[in-house]
């Protein structure tokens, strides 16, 4: 397995537009796709719950499996 990274600064960025497809910025998501393709990781993990719409998105979008 390879851990992909964490993402520092989520407090501050609570204001910040999200998707509403994925609850995260499009930033986000494609800053975790990038570093994902950089480091050529088979799945991305996500601590806490995702929604159903979330599981069903966010694979496409990052290229892996959650």
């Amino acid at each position: 397995m390879v851990i992909v990274g964490s993402f520092s600064g989520g407090a501050k960025k609570m204001t910040l537009p999200h998707s509403s497809r994925t609850l995260l910025t499009y930033g986000r998501v494609r800053e975790a796709a990038t570093r994902r393709e950089r480091t050529n990781a088979d799945a991305a993990v996500f601590v806490g719950g995702l929604t159903q719409r979330q599981c069903r998105l966010l694979p496409g979008m990052l290229g892996a499996r959650l």
